[in-house]
C-alpha cells in the first residue's frame, strides 16, 4: 500500500510498525499531516532522525507539538545538523538579519528556549534501536560517524559504511531530503526522504513506515499532500523574506515543486561571490551574488506567469498576458500565448510546449577514461544514432536515481561516483524541456539493455568521441553537449584531436 493520495489502510497494523521522520524543518502544516496519518493507521512508535527546525515561519509551534507527541507516544530522538548548529552557534555574531545566507538561523536561534536547547542536547547523534523482538537499527542523521555527511546512491563512502557495518543491517538516516533505499553487500540503508522540505516529492511531505515481518524489517515509503500554500503564507507573515530575502525565495520554490534545493543555489552563490568580488565564502555572502544565483536557476519561471519578481527588468522582458492550452498529456503539452513584447507588440499566438518531466543524461567512463556510447533507433528522425544514455525522470524519483536507472536500463552497467555537471535547456526558443547532465564511472554490467531502443553500444577513447562529434557522426544535440561538456572541463584532453 502506498500513502501518496493519503488514504489510509482500512487493515489492521502490526504492534511493531514504527514511524520513521526526518528533516521536519519547522514545517508544521507537513508534520502535523504525517503525524495525523501515522496516527490513524495505529502507530504507537516513533524515530525522529533530526533537523527538526530549518527556514520555516513560527518554530515554536512546531517545538510544541513534537512535545506533544513525545508526551504521548514511545519516541526515540536523533540529533541533525540543525541542531549542531543551535547548540554550537553560541553568540559569536556570525549569524545576522536581512541576510539570505544567515537570516533565518538567526530568526530561529532567536527564537528557542532553554527546555529546546536542553532537549537537543540530550539527543544523540547515532544509536542502535531496538524494539521487542525485532532485530537492531543503526539510527542517525547524516551518517553512523557524521551528522553532516550525505549517504547517496553510487558513492564510495555509502559502501564503506555499510561494509563496515558491525552488528547491524540496516541504517536509518535522514539529511539528504530524499526518500531512497540503498542495497550493498546484504546491507541496507532506508532514508525516509524529509517530512518539511522534500526533494523530488511534487511538493508532497513524506516519511516511512517500518512494518514488523518475523523478526525483520519491511519498509513502506509514504508521499502526502499537505497544505503548503499555509506554509509559505506563514514564511511571509513571520517575516523572512525580509530576515533571509533570496533564502525564502528558494524555500517557496522547494515547498511547491521539491526541484532545486538550498545547496545549490547556495553553492552557485559562493562561486559568484569568489570569482566577482573576492569574497571568502560562507556566510559572507552579498546580496548582489545571491541574486545573481537565484535568478540563475529560477530566471526561466517568470515567462509562466509566476509573480515572484525573478526577472529584476521584468518590464524589459516578455510578458504573458494570457495563456490557451491546445493539448495535453502527461508527456507534454502545447500552449498558444499571448505575448507582449518588450516594445509593446502583441504576439497573438505564441506557440510554447511545456514538458512537465525533466531528464538526465550521462557520461559514463571507464578505468581507461573511455567513454561508453550506445546506438539508439530513432523512430523520430529514422535515424540510428551513437549517444549517451538518457532518459526521463520519473514521478517521485530524483534525477541521480534517474540516472542510475537509465544506465542500467540502456547499458546494463552499474555506475558509481556519480557528479552533477550541469543543467540545460536544449530548445528554449520553443520548450522548456530541461535537461541535467552527469558523469559516472562504470562498476559493472550485470543485464542486458533494453533492445527495443537499443541496438548497439561500444567504448570509445576521448579522441574518438571528440573526432564524432567534430565530424557530424552524431546528430544527438543533447549527446554532442554533453560529451563536449565533459571532455572540456572534466576529462583530460590532448591538444589535438
Amino acid at each position: 500500500m502506498n500513502g501518496e493520495d493519503g488514504q489510509v489502510n482500512a487493515q489492521s497494523e502490526a504492534a511493531g510498525d514504527v514511524a520513521v521522520l526526518s528533516d521536519i524543518h519547522g514545517n508544521y502544516e507537513a508534520f502535523s499531516a504525517c503525524m495525523e496519518y501515522a496516527l490513524e493507521r495505529g502507530i504507537k512508535d516513533f524515530i525522529f532522525l533530526g533537523d527538526y527546525l530549518g527556514e520555516l515561519g513560527f518554530p515554536q509551534r512546531t517545538m510544541e507539538y513534537l512535545y506533544s507527541i513525545r508526551d504521548r507516544y514511545d519516541c526515540t530522538f536523533i540529533r541533525g545538523n540543525r541542531e549542531e548548529y543551535w547548540l554550537n552557534y553560541g553568540n559569536d555574531g556570525k549569524w545576522k538579519p536581512e541576510n539570505s545566507a544567515t537570516g533565518g538561523m538567526y530568526y530561529v536561534y532567536h527564537s528557542l528556549t532553554k527546555k529546546d536547547m536542553d532537549f537537543f542536547a540530550e539527543m544523540e547523534t547515532a544509536k542502535v534501536f531496538c524494539l521487542r523482538h525485532m532485530e537492531a537499527i543503526t539510527i542517525c542523521h547524516g551518517s553512523p560517524h557524521r551528522v553532516n555527511e550525505a549517504l547517496h546512491p553510487g558513492q564510495d563512502n555509502t559502501y564503506k559504511i555499510l561494509e563496515a557495518m558491525e552488528g547491524t543491517r540496516l541504517i536509518l538516516c535522514g539529511h539528504t531530503h530524499v526518500q531512497r533505499k540503498i542495497e550493498h553487500g546484504g546491507r541496507c540503508i532506508l532514508n525516509p526522504g524529509s517530512v518539511g522540505m522534500p526533494l523530488y516529492s511534487c511538493g508532497k511531505a513524506q516519511f516511512m513506515i517500518l512494518h514488523g515481518d518475523g523478526d525483520k524489517w519491511r519498509e513502506e515509503f509514504i508521499s502526502l499532500p499537505y497544505d503548503a500554500e499555509k506554509e509559505i503564507e506563514d514564511l511571509y507573515l513571520a517575516g523572512l523574506d525580509v530576515l533571509a530575502p533570496y533564502w525564502c525565495r528558494v524555500t517557496e520554490h522547494v515547498l511547491r515543486t521539491g526541484k532545486i534545493d538550498h545547496s545549490l543555489v547556495l553553492q552557485k552563490a559562493m562561486q559568484y561571490g569568489q570569482e566577482d568580488e573576492g569574497e571568502a565564502g560562507w556566510p559572507d555572502i552579498s546580496e548582489r551574488v545571491w541574486k545573481k544565483a537565484y535568478e540563475e536557476y529560477f530566471g526561466q519561471e517568470q515567462l509562466y506567469g509566476y509573480d515572484c519578481g525573478f526577472h529584476p527588468e521584468r518590464e524589459a522582458f516578455p510578458i504573458c498576458k494570457e495563456k490557451k492550452l491546445i493539448y495535453e498529456s502527461r508527456w507534454m503539452s502545447l500552449y498558444s500565448d499571448r505575448v507582449q513584447m518588450p516594445d509593446g507588440t502583441v504576439i497573438d499566438t505564441y506557440y510554447r510546449v511545456h514538458v512537465p518531466g525533466e531528464s538526465v543524461c550521462v557520461v559514463i567512463v571507464n578505468e581507461k577514461e573511455e567513454i561508453l556510447l550506445i546506438q539508439s533507433k530513432r523512430y523520430t528522425t529514422g535515424r540510428m544514432e551513437w549517444e549517451l544514455p538518457a532518459g526521463r525522470i520519473e514521478e517521485g524519483e530524483c534525477a541521480e536515481s534517474a540516472a542510475m536507472r537509465e544506465c542500467r536500463e540502456e547499458t546494463g552497467y552499474d555506475i558509481k561516483e556519480l557528479r552533477y555537471l550541469c543543467s540545460q535547456n536544449p530548445d528554449n526558443g520553443i520548450s522548456d524541456i530541461l535537461i541535467h547532465y552527469y558523469i559516472a564511472r562504470a562498476e559493472r554490467a550485470e543485464a542486458g539493455f533494453d533492445r527495443n531502443e537499443v541496438e548497439d553500444m561500444r567504448w570509445v577513447s576521448r579522441e574518438a568521441a571528440a573526432r564524432m562529434v567534430r565530424n557530424n557522426e552524431t546528430r544527438c544535440g543533447v549527446s554532442a553537449f554533453g560529451l563536449l561538456y565533459a571532455l572540456q572541463f572534466c576529462i583530460c584532453m590532448p591538444q589535438t584531436v
